[in-house]
């Protein structure tokens, strides 16, 4: 998919003054050039080269210290890892705080800061919650082929809060795999550690 910023850029000052906007108002200059920015970058998951780049963050495991005898085993848990999105309908801003754990399989686990990068690209593409959730999931499931993963998504949508319904409420989908669907211990334990946390909005 190629991009053309220049094409995008002539279309958002058409449809700006289509509405009204008067862009000689100095307050305008630029801005359909910055509204094509913030586009891009909440699209950008959506290229081509996305993948690859995606890989990157997966393609560094840390392995254990050579003076320990053995590998972590437990849970890694972390909350809230908070990422911004855009809706698929309304093309508003989405907030996102996210819990996220899972339990390694012989020792293979990645930097917690590549979990919030990779949750953080996932989120440039604009998509429904449900989605989101899903797509999340299933792309740690494959590349880390973990004892186990778990993720509750609370989400804010702007299209909900400042229009439409006006409403304050916190969306919450969830997903599990693995030891957290078939050991209900195990997802109490992710539960109790993941999620007891206040939505600041």
């Amino acid at each position: 998919m190629i991009i053309n910023i220049q094409k995008a850029e002539i279309a958002a000052k058409s449809m700006l003054e289509s509405l009204g906007v008067d862009l000689k108002d100095p307050n305008y200059q630029g801005t359909p050039k910055r509204f094509i920015e913030v586009l891009t970058e909440f699209t950008s998951s959506l290229h081509e080269d996305s993948n690859v780049h995606i890989d990157t963050f997966f393609g560094k495991v840390f392995p254990k210290h050579s003076d320990l005898k053995t590998p972590y085993k437990g849970m890694l848990v972390q909350s809230p890892i908070r990422v911004y999105s855009l809706c698929s309908h309304h093309l508003l801003p989405i907030i996102y705080d996210i819990a996220f754990a899972y339990i390694p399989a012989d020792g293979k686990q990645i930097g917690f800061s590549k979990v919030v990068r990779i949750l953080e690209h996932i989120a440039k593409r604009p998509m429904n919650q449900e989605d989101f959730t899903q797509f999340a999931i299933e792309l740690f499931q494959n590349k880390l082929q973990p004892k186990g993963i778990a993720l509750v998504v609370s989400g804010v949508h702007m299209c909900m809060k400042m229009r439409g319904v006006y409403s304050e409420t916190v969306n919450k989908t969830s997903a599990v795999r693995g030891d957290f669907k078939d050991y209900e211990r195990t997802r109490d334990e992710f539960l109790s550690l993941a999620t007891n946390f206040s939505h600041p909005l």
